[in-house]
Formats: structure tokens, C-alpha cells, sequence
């Protein structure tokens, strides 16, 4: 589960942290998370920064490639 302070974005966050948590590997890159929940790009990568300032998920950048997301390990086993 996500943290619910914002009900308006609270089922897209949601989405998203069920999109990591059933992908085949356990790190993802933007674009299948943006194939996943159907959304625009920055849509997705604004939620997903938001995810990363709450503590749900974590993410690297890789430098001319993108970013790579993964939950945090508190939400890792959170089913």
C-alpha cells in the first residue's frame, strides 16, 4: 500500500506500485511503466518522483539510458 495524503492520485499511485511489484524482474524502466499504466511519460515520472520523496519506491539513473525504479524494501513485501 501507498501512502493515501492525496485520494486524487492515490489509485495511479497504486497502479504503479502494482505495475514493479508484478513485473517480471524486480527493477523497471520508465517506459514500461508508462505502457504499463497507460498514462503520458511526465504524468508517469512525476507520480514515480513523488513515490521516491515518500519512500515508496527507489530508482537510479542511468546516465543517457533513464531511470530504473524498484520499491523500497518496506513496500517490496507489502502484498
Amino acid at each position: 500500500m501507498v501512502p493515501e495524503n492525496r485520494p486524487d492520485t492515490h489509485e495511479f499511485d497504486e497502479r504503479l506500485v502494482d505495475a514493479i511489484r508484478e513485473a517480471p524482474m524486480p527493477v523497471v524502466n520508465t517506459q514500461y511503466l508508462v505502457r504499463a499504466s497507460d498514462r503520458p511519460h511526465a504524468e508517469v515520472v512525476e507520480r514515480l518522483d513523488r513515490l521516491v520523496e515518500e519512500g515508496v519506491v527507489d530508482h537510479l539513473e542511468v546516465e543517457g539510458r533513464g531511470h530504473l525504479w524498484w520499491l523500497a524494501l518496506p513496500y517490496e513485501r507489502d502484498a
